[in-house]
């Protein structure tokens, strides 16, 4: 066909002439969007691919199509919802239904920790109470989970004036439940505190190769370097995991938040340490890489000695 050939022009113009003379026959609508798209000319396609769903709603191939569109235009809301549509109508699209889990997942995940985000860093700046407890709803459902970190500023010898600063943390994440409930981890943050009182948020949640299992009794440590162009003080954070159940653990929904469990990872400042005390204290930990946070913009903050 013209599309496999790459003649997506010659192709619209014969959709469009089908589309003239047959209007109510959704798959010339269909294939015109598909030309429009690979021509990127998404918003043409989105307004074919409208006239499509007008002619048949369940057309879970346009939905898809749809979605793509919106995608390609960084409209992620309106994407996810038109995948979603789609992975309803055919639930075997499983590529389109891990996409609209993942994307759930993460609203969730979201919704969860802002405001822990929020309490910790105003704590972490001196305007909430240090003990502040987490809400109830998750601190109620924390069970034996022990999470302890720490960070440091590697220093460099006759370097008295660097460019850049590099930190290295290490995280130990321990299930300490009884019986035999596992967890599995969702998202973690970080919360550095500045000269002047900044703080800078950084949030990830854990997926992929950055996810992980604890079996009850298992420990998780694992460690990373962070490169800036500011100096660290003291940082904060939290770790959110879940309850892991036998079904699969990305089909979410509003009832597996019952399942969150977060803990706090406690104010720490920072420690001035040698590269070759972070080789040794590397030791027993998964090394998952180094953090370039050079472009991060704060701003001119006052030096110690305007403080």
């Amino acid at each position: 066909s013209l599309l496999n050939k790459d003649q997506h022009e010659q192709a619209i113009v014969i959709f469009s002439s089908i589309i003239e003379k047959a209007p109510w026959f959704a798959e010339g609508w269909n294939k015109r969007a598909t030309a429009r798209f690979l021509l990127h000319d998404y918003d043409r396609s989105i307004a074919d691919c409208n006239k499509v769903l007008e002619l048949k709603p369940r057309h879970f191939g346009c939905l898809a199509g749809l979605g793509m569109c919106h995608q390609a235009l960084d409209r992620e809301q309106q994407a996810i919802e038109a995948f979603r549509r789609a992975s309803e109508v055919h639930p075997g699209m499983d590529n389109l239904r891990q996409l609209v889990e993942t994307y759930d997942l993460h609203q969730l995940v979201n919704e969860e920790l802002r405001p822990q985000i929020l309490r910790v860093a105003r704590s972490l700046s001196g305007e909430g109470a240090p003990s502040e407890e987490p809400p109830a709803v998750l601190a109620a459902s924390a069970g034996d989970v022990c999470c302890d970190w720490d960070i440091h500023r590697v220093t460099v010898p006759q370097t008295p004036l660097q460019a850049t600063f590099t930190y290295f943390l290490r995280v130990r994440i321990r299930n300490e439940t009884s019986g035999k409930a596992a967890l599995r981890s969702l998202a973690r943050f970080y919360a550095l505190c500045f000269s002047g009182g900044r703080i800078f948020p950084l949030m990830r949640v854990t997926e992929g190769e950055s996810s992980f299992l604890l079996e009850p009794g298992q420990e998780h440590r694992f460690c990373f370097h962070v490169e800036l162009l500011h100096q660290v003080l003291a940082g904060a954070g939290g770790v959110l995991l879940q309850h892991d159940g036998e079904e699969e653990p990305r089909r979410v929904g509003r009832e597996i938040k019952d399942r969150f469990v977060y803990r706090d990872l406690g104010r720490k400042i920072s420690v001035d340490t040698t590269r070759d005390e972070v080789e040794r204290w590397k030791l027993g930990y998964i090394d998952t890489g180094h953090l370039n946070l050079c472009h991060l913009n704060l701003g001119k903050l006052p030096s110690s000695s305007e403080q």
